[in-house]
């Protein structure tokens, strides 16, 4: 059954997208990170990072690090942007509800706000 085969025991689905266990692919570490975190009360970290080919010193290095500053910015962001988008019974598109943050003092551009 091609469809059911599973990686570190999650289904195909859970793999963050764009990335490929395969040797010879490229993926982005962070993805890579991301899924051991998810997976850590399945499995090894260590046994995870050796088969997504990253370190577990990166692992533990990102657990760590403190949150950029602008992923707190961006939350606030997509509050502000729910909350408009819900005042207006999700009528309002991404250049209204820009629009509408700019004339509240909030500085992005509407490609920013586009969730």
């Amino acid at each position: 059954m091609r469809g059911s085969r599973t990686v570190l025991g999650e289904p195909r689905g859970a793999i963050p997208r764009g990335y490929s266990p395969c040797a010879g692919d490229r993926h982005d570490a962070s993805a890579a990170l991301a899924l051991v975190g998810a997976n850590q009360a399945m499995h090894q970290i260590t046994t995870m990072c050796r088969v997504l080919g990253v370190s577990p010193g990166g692992y533990y290095a990102r657990q760590k690090r403190a949150p950029w500053a602008r992923a707190g910015a961006d939350a606030k962001l997509s509050e502000r942007i729910a909350e408009s988008h819900r005042h207006w019974r999700a009528t309002y598109g991404a250049l209204r509800v820009h629009a509408e943050l700019r004339a509240q003092g909030l500085r992005g551009d509407a490609n920013q706000w586009r969730g």
